[in-house]
């Protein structure tokens, strides 16, 4: 029978191998900032596609961690329906910038069409422009890394410019 000063350090020992080691999938809380002229790039979409896969790829392969920023130009990773966070590594950082300001006016969508009704599933479906033309957001030649620590992690701000 075990004494209960043997169940507490083994539920101690327990423990902090779980916190230290991240979720069941090894995700670690990721958080940061976007932002565009110094203010905070409200909507853009922040995408952390790792530097290198390892060989043989896991399986299942980890979903890409992802982020909206948010009215104070924070944003906070999660990987798909693993959860919150991201591995541990080294990551090429992409952001696409797609201001809802810059829908276009309704008006002009239906520009040409008399008598018609707007349509409204055109309207949620109209992508406005990547303010940055894309140039936060090519893989082939990102602009912005970031390392994920094996810890919780506040990343320095991204500051982006036209």
């Amino acid at each position: 029978m075990r004494t209960n000063a043997s169940k507490i350090a083994i539920g101690l020992i327990c423990s902090t191998f779980f916190v230290s080691c991240g979720d069941k999938h090894g995700l670690v809380p990721v958080s940061g900032k976007v932002l565009y002229d110094g203010k905070p790039a409200v909507g853009a979409n922040v995408y952390f596609h790792p530097k290198t896969v390892p060989n043989p790829p896991p399986k299942p392969a980890p979903p890409l961690a992802q982020a909206t920023v948010e009215a104070d130009g924070t944003f906070h990773l999660q990987s798909g329906d693993w959860g919150f966070g991201a591995l541990p590594g080294e990551y090429n950082v992409l952001v696409e910038y797609r201001d809802p300001a810059d829908r276009p006016d309704p008006a002009a969508l239906n520009s040409g069409k008399k008598n018609k009704q707007l349509n409204p599933n055109k309207l949620k479906t109209h992508t406005p422009p990547d303010k940055f033309k894309c140039k936060y957001a090519n893989l082939s030649k990102p602009l912005l890394t970031a390392e994920v620590k094996p810890r919780s992690n506040s990343l320095p701000p991204f500051d982006l410019k036209e």
